[in-house]
């Protein structure tokens, strides 16, 4: 035997060897020596004795990702195929272990081999086909049966060590009907490969069932061959052009497309898809592809651009990134040939500056090109020339795929076999077309754990309605193109308005008046030991309203009211109403500079006040009443009402919000506004009679408003009480408890707070708003006894516009719908309705819309728009500035504010949705989320809580949680406890306080961990592996350069310095220096069987820091 035939060269390959140049041959035994020696079999007899085999690029790939996440099918590629005639189960076993000989890659298993991994070519790896009989199972259920046990089929793991790599099952419904499904592993076949098998088992079962020998000729090449080609091209200077290019292409990637999901993105891929399917008519496509030839462009561009712009308008990116399959089959002899030859190709487009469907075509056009020029570039050296940062919870460089016509094989061409989808994927969303002449079929594939089925249609319904609009309308900018039918946007409207009848009563003095004709005994107030009756309370309010008339207050004259909890304040309110006026209330709380701005921009002319407070108030020019001063001179008065021009279109009253100048901005609501909110609240809560209603909220908010109407509603009794007695927890418990309350209005940080031991027998209603109400929360009260509401609503709407019932199962709580008379729509930049599931910013319309902002005409005119689908002259529309997105089943998700969205280290982050998670945790109460930036240009997520229980302890605990419910790029940096957050002079979260708590190490360039043995080590394994002169505590291994097949290296050599067992996982989950050698000194601590976790640092004083912890 000659030299080649032992190695398994055969002379064509070993020629092509010996004409390399010794530089060139030297340069590929390096390359190959990076796994392992390579040798080829022969080509259709197995080798008897062949030596471990490289790996090519893409199985490289395939075989990290095993080793990542083992266990499950994501790798996995099956078909089926059906008989409706007897078969022969033995002759089926044979034709697959027929086509098993014939081709090496399917008897080939892989190992690990002095650090890197290799594969082996067995000689015989038989497959034994498992046949099961469903003939007793009944005939309606039968069919499910087997979707059932072909989809077990397809999903059972591999063994890529011992193998073999191919499964065949076969499902016997009866005695004429059996279904065929064969499995087999992508890190030895791709889709391409399945159409060669089946086309070969076809052939050779049919010789079979024949009794006549198979005419398939032998194979004209191996799959070892394909990786030495492989080898060869990529290195000198195509390998230097091709890695230029590709570095360029892909400098300054997000490490993440990040779509809005329905669901929170798990710590860890779930690789669960679903599938939708949708058709398009072909006539609108050929249009499409005659616009594309125009321009120089293929079908594939075009349609890639309409999905391209779909991403976009999706998600509001505009540097889209996607994966589009790639088959490397380039010569004739690769076609029969089953292996993994194909690849993945990055298509980056850029789509901003809003351009047309022309402009985006040319862009896809020249992005398609230049990619398939630069093809030649596997994806595995992509990822590991790409320096970003690698989490276990995303796929790395694109989450999104799309294919078109050759890739896709449902049937399989020219066979009976059919592609068996196993519900796996490692993409977030996946586009799949296939053409023929009546329709172009699209199949969107959606990882199920991040959508619902409702988005998913609401992506597919809308790249249907893109083919036409682009097609009509090439030249009109993207973000103008349609994404709804004509049909759909009347439904999507009509989803967002809800009917109802404006209340009899037109003002709130008169409704109250109403009231107290009604029931004029009946308790209006309680504060402490006085309760006072309508009757007393609608005589007190007349006669201070007739004071305020003889002082010469009337209809658009403003009243300050600057008082604390009391029956003084219900009843002035009243007064100034009765006066005709509106009241503006301010809080004795509030900076004196504050104050003295609303007093002025409110042109008031009066103050109300207590005596206790009038030393309080800042210089005031104008009139100030202390009531307890003024109360005898003003008990003279009569206690008829007085009768004043006012109508429902008259002020009621002015509530100062924050503004992004640092000052405030006064919203003023008339009378018809708060009426119809009342009336909103009659119809949706349906109090009973005579309820007790908790004023829980600041009176300088219009929360006070909505505890006034939700009691005034229902004829019931407003509960005041002190202030120290309404702090959230025992004191608000003892509270609601001893004063009976039926129903309260409650922001959730104050329902988390209240313990769940506490018994509260009376209170059936609990109103949440304010902020963000997580579904755990809410089932937690949610009873028989008592329903909580989840409720939304501007000032600028009137308090309240949507509201949702909670019913205490679900994962995710909307906002709910439009209350009544009123209009809540999800719209895009041009105002127009978005599909289902789309995100877009929240506008409100109907009968709660404002007048406005006080002396700001020109914030109003931005903010309060003309609104395009009512009919009603005048009517507007308030831009909330609120991301939102209405759901299929006509609830609104509220997503958070579109100002509060950062971007950390490529990453979008909606901090709302990390501070709900953190208040999910049951100790945590209150809990803010901001970016810290220290001088040296760091930035990170700092989290600041407040808790109940001991919280020295809780700060590991509150780490470990969020790595169990986040992605780590969302996991803070540093958790500071607190006593109480930080307010502003509105009340609301002073956020800029929080950013600038920083700890002293963050604002100077520090070393995070010590120079400690196990550090030294890490640091000097990292060093040698990655090629670098120095390593620091604060550096990634991602960063540095390191990839899939370093990391394996890197754990073998921590694993022999160490003595115990890290993972890969270990590795992406602690990637940065410092991380890691807290996961080995706590692995060594705990013992070698531990699994190490991350060490949080401690940060002076009650701050507690984990370094890394977000990065990914």
């Amino acid at each position: 035997m000659n030299t080649e035939e032992k190695d398994g060269l055969s002379p064509d390959l070993a020629a092509r060897i010996a004409a390399l140049s010794p530089e060139k041959r030297a340069l590929l035994e390096r390359q190959l020596s990076a796994t392992a020696p390579i040798a080829v079999a022969g080509r259709s007899e197995p080798a008897a004795d062949v030596r471990p085999l490289s790996l090519s690029f893409a199985q490289q790939r395939v075989w990290f990702l095993e080793q990542l996440d083992s266990g499950h099918s994501l790798y996995n590629l099956a078909m089926t195929k059906r008989f409706s005639e007897p078969v022969d189960p033995q002759k089926i076993d044979r034709a697959i272990n027929e086509v098993i000989r014939r081709h090496d890659s399917l008897r080939t298993t892989f190992r690990l081999e002095d650090g890197g991994p290799v594969q082996e070519i067995r000689p015989d790896l038989p497959v034994r086909l498992e046949v099961t009989d469903l003939e007793a199972v009944s005939t309606e259920k039968r069919q499910a049966e087997v979707k059932r046990r072909a989809l077990a089929a397809a999903r059972q793991p591999f063994d890529l060590r011992s193998g073999p790599l191919v499964r065949g099952t076969l499902l016997r419904l009866d005695h004429d009907n059996y279904v065929l499904v064969v499995t087999i592993h992508q890190i030895i076949s791709d889709r391409w490969s399945l159409d060669v098998f089946a086309r070969e088992f076809d052939s050779i079962y049919d010789a079979l069932c024949r009794e006549s020998s198979h005419t398939l000729p032998p194979q004209k090449i191996e799959y070892g061959e394909v990786i030495l080609q492989q080898y060869e091209h990529l290195q000198g200077d195509t390998l230097k052009r091709l890695t230029d290019y590709w570095t360029r292409k892909l400098d300054g990637i997000a490490p993440l497309l990040d779509l809005p999901t329905d669901r929170a993105r798990p710590h860890s891929q779930t690789f669960e898809t679903r599938s939708l399917v949708r058709r398009y008519p072909r006539s609108a496509a050929d249009t499409l592809y005659r616009l594309a030839e125009q321009q120089g462009a293929t079908p594939f561009m075009a349609l890639l651009a309409l999905f391209d712009i779909l991403l976009h308008r999706f998600s509001g990116i505009s540097d889209i990134v996607v994966g589009t399959p790639v088959d490397n089959r380039k010569q004739p002899e690769q076609t029969q040939l089953i292996g993994l030859l194909a690849d993945t190709l990055i298509l980056r487009t850029d789509l901003s500056g809003n351009p047309s469907f022309r402009e985006v075509l040319e862009r896809v056009r020249n992005v398609a090109a230049e990619a398939y020029t630069h093809r030649d570039f596997p994806l595995q050296k992509t990822l590991e020339g790409a320096k970003i940062t690698r989490t276990l919870c995303h796929n790395p460089l694109f989450q999104v795929s799309f294919s078109m016509d050759s890739m896709e094989f449902t049937p399989l061409t020219g066979t009976e076999f059919s592609f068996l989808d196993n519900k796996s994927s490692e993409f977030d969303i996946s586009l799949n077309l296939i053409q023929d002449s009546e329709y172009v079929t699209a199949t969107i594939q959606f990882n199920s754990t991040l959508f619902g089925e409702g988005t998913a249609a609401s992506l597919v319904n809308a790249y249907g309605v893109l083919i036409e609009s682009a097609v009509m309308l090439p030249d009109r900018p993207i973000a103008e193109l349609s994404l709804v039918s004509s049909a759909a946007r009347a439904l999507l409207i009509d989803a967002s308005a809800t009917l109802g009848d404006m209340p009899h009563a037109s003002t709130l003095h008169a409704l109250f008046e109403l009231q107290t004709q009604a029931t004029p005994s009946a308790p209006a107030l309680h504060f402490g030991s006085e309760i006072q009756s309508y009757e007393t309370v609608d005589t007190n309010a007349n006669k201070i309203a007739r004071a305020l008339h003889e002082f010469g207050i009337g209809p658009e004259m403003v009243v300050g009211l600057f008082m604390e909890k009391s029956p003084d304040w219900l009843i002035s309110l009243l007064a100034v109403w009765k006066a005709g006026a509106a009241f503006l209330p301010l809080d004795p709380s509030y900076p004196s500079e504050r104050v003295a701005f609303m007093l002025a921009d409110a042109n008031v002319g009066i103050i109300l006040t207590q005596d206790s407070l009038r030393d309080r108030l800042p210089p005031f020019p104008g009139t100030i009443w202390c009531l307890g001063h003024e109360w005898s001179r003003i008990a003279e008065l009569p206690s008829q009402p007085l009768q004043t021009p006012v109508n429902p279109d008259s002020l009621a009253y002015i509530i100062y919000t924050s503004g992004s100048t640092g000052w405030p901005k006064g919203v003023m609501v008339p009378h018809r506004c708060a009426c119809n909110t009342m009336q909103t609240i009659v119809d949706a809560l349906q109090l009973p009679v005579g309820a007790r209603v908790l004023q829980f909220g600041s009176l300088s908010f219009d929360i006070s408003i909505y505890d006034l109407l939700m009691t005034l509603g229902c004829g019931g009794t407003l509960c005041l009480a002190p202030t120290n007695d309404l702090l959230p927890g025992q004191p608000l418990a003892d509270t609601l408890r001893e004063l009976r309350i039926n129903a309260v209005a409650l922001p959730p940080s104050a329902l988390n707070a209240i313990p769940t031991t506490d018994d509260l027998p009376d209170l059936h209603t609990i109103m949440s708003g304010g902020e963000a109400l997580a579904a755990e929360l809410a089932q937690r009260w949610s009873t028989p006894t008592c329903r909580v509401i989840n409720g939304y609503g501007p000032t600028e709407a009137t308090i309240w516009s949507t509201y949702y019932q909670c019913s205490g199962d679900e994962d995710v709580l909307p906002i709910g719908r439009a209350v009544s008379q009123t209009q809540a729509y999800v719209l895009d930049r041009s105002a127009e309705p978005l599909p289902y599931g789309f995100p877009g910013e929240l506008y409100v319309g109907g009968a709660g819309v404002t007048r406005g902002y006080m002396n700001r005409s020109g914030l109003t005119a931005e903010q309060y728009i003309p609104d395009p689908f009512s009919g009603e002259p005048g009517s507007r529309l308030y831009r909330t500035g609120d991301r939102a997105s209405l759901q299929s089943d006509g609830n609104i998700r509220f997503l958070g504010r579109i100002d509060n969205q950062i971007k950390l280290n490529g990453y979008r982050i909606e901090l709302q949705e990390i501070e709900s998670a953190l208040t999910r945790h049951p100790q945590v109460t209150e809990a803010a989320v901001v970016v810290q930036r220290s001088r040296c240009g760091v930035s990170r997520l700092a989290a600041f809580c407040t808790v109940s229980g001991d919280a020295a302890t809780i700060h590991k605990e509150l780490l470990l949680y969020l790595r169990r419910h986040l992605p780590k790029y969302m996991v803070p940096e540093v958790f500071t406890i607190l006593e109480e957050l930080p307010v502003n002079a509105s009340g609301k979260l002073d956020r800029q306080k929080l950013s600038e708590w920083t700890t002293p190490e963050f604002d100077e360039p520090r070393e995070i961990a010590r120079a400690t043995e196990p550090g030294e080590k890490v640091a000097q394994i990292f060093a040698e592996i990655l090629g670098v002169d120095r390593v620091s505590p604060s550096d990634s291994f991602f960063e540095l350069g390191g990839h899939s097949l370093m990391a394996i290296r890197v754990i073998d050599r921590l694993n022999e310095a160490f003595l115990f067992s890290l993972t890969i996982r270990d590795l992406f989950e602690n990637p940065v220096v410092a991380d890691l050698v807290r996961a080995v000194t706590l692995a060594q601590t705990a013992g070698s069987h531990a699994r190490p976790l991350p060490i949080p640092r401690m940060a002076p004083g009650t701050a507690m820091s984990s370094e890394g912890s977000g990065t990914g």
